[in-house]
């Protein structure tokens, strides 16, 4: 599958697993202290496992339902690094999509079944899969475009969850540790989805 969308759309695919009981892996790696942005571009090289001590974000965790807590060191990472009102913040954050009953692990690249898939691609690559969604669904493809958790939780979530097709930007952070080139654009497709746009 990851051939196939990176013949059609040029970018490294990367395929999202949520498994809700611990997954019978033990030739994969499991990364330690590493954010889920940042575990996407080591996917890109090989298969990894990532479960809740893996996880440093603090956006990240809170998004996949590993930790509850606004109030901490989220809130004060966010507040003071991006200068927004804590009252706004909040607003914000509820808006995001978010795992209410955590999974037990989460593959990159482990599962020849994705929930979704996930690329960073050139915007005329883009375009194209906007197109085929266009067409395949006879509407316009709406977007909730959010700074925060970018990458986990509009892209990975979102497009699990809501089961739709989702585009971000990301973030500082997200860009930095995934290594997104200037140029590319973030997209996120449910497994479900996927032979809609492979033609």
């Amino acid at each position: 599958m990851n051939i196939k969308l990176a013949n059609n759309y040029r970018g490294q695919w990367v395929g999202v697993k949520f498994y809700k009981a611990p997954p019978n892996l033990s030739h994969v790696e499991r990364l330690e202290n590493v954010r889920f942005c940042e575990a996407t571009r080591v996917a890109a090289c090989r298969p990894v496992l990532l479960d809740e001590r893996s996880v440093s974000c603090p956006g990240a965790r809170y998004i996949f339902g590993w930790d509850h807590d606004l109030s901490g060191h989220l809130m004060d990472h966010c507040v003071d690094k991006c200068e927004i009102e804590p009252y706004s913040f909040t607003k914000l954050i509820s808006e995001l999509p978010r795992i209410k009953h955590p999974f037990n692990s989460i593959g990159l690249n482990t599962d020849k079944n994705p929930d979704v898939m996930l690329s960073y691609l050139l915007p005329q690559d883009v375009m194209k899969l906007i197109k085929i969604y266009n067409v395949h669904y006879g509407k316009c493809l709406e977007l909730s475009l959010c700074c925060f958790m970018p990458i986990c939780g509009c892209i990975a979530v979102r497009s699990y969850l809501e089961e739709k097709m989702t585009v971000s930007f990301g973030c500082e952070d997200s860009r930095k540790y995934a290594q997104i080139a200037k140029e590319r654009v973030a997209v996120g497709i449910p497994g479900k989805l996927i032979n809609t746009f492979l033609g």
